[in-house]
């Protein structure tokens, strides 16, 4: 058998410049209690290292994250590096809730694409887990926007003027 090192490895940078901006925070300038949107990382051990450090990772992926910030009455919310919708910055804003906002670069960037060709008239197929962050947070962004999991869901979609060319 012949082992391949692949490289880059280890987690993607948006997700180590969370995680890197999260344990630099000064807790004594924060609203307390700091609570983190979702799991930086799918990983327990990192999930439990935050948590000694003082941080609540709030994580039910039953709920989006917009239904997750009713858990949450005052302090400071994190957002991790998978982005939240618009509705999610407004309500904690609306909340009163300090934020930090660790969503990724490359995240922001596919957002813009996706606000650009919205504001050229287009609907939007983004392919991606349904209940990933990610696509939830472009969801968010509009209800022109169908995610898509699997191949059999482009028969359901429900969008004018369009032939996929599928029998």
């Amino acid at each position: 058998m012949e082992t391949i090192k692949i490289s880059p490895r280890g987690y993607c940078h948006g997700v180590v410049n969370a995680i890197n901006t999260i344990t630099n925070l000064d807790h004594l300038s924060m609203k307390l209690p700091v609570y983190i949107l979702g799991m930086v990382i799918h990983n327990k051990q990192m999930v439990n290292s935050l948590e000694s450090l003082g941080y609540i990772t709030l994580h039910d992926p039953s709920i989006t994250r917009l239904e997750l910030l009713d858990q949450i009455e005052s302090g400071t919310v994190i957002f991790t590096a998978h982005g939240v919708s618009p509705e999610v910055y407004k309500k904690a804003k609306q909340k009163g809730l300090s934020i930090i906002d660790t969503t990724c670069d490359d995240v922001f960037k596919s957002q813009n694409v996706i606000k650009e060709y919205l504001n050229k008239g287009y609907e939007i197929i983004y392919i991606g887990k349904h209940t990933h962050p990610e696509s939830e947070a472009a969801r968010g962004i509009s209800n022109k926007i169908h995610i898509i999991e699997k191949m059999s869901e482009l028969y359901n979609l429900q969008i004018e003027n369009i032939d996929f060319g599928l029998p």
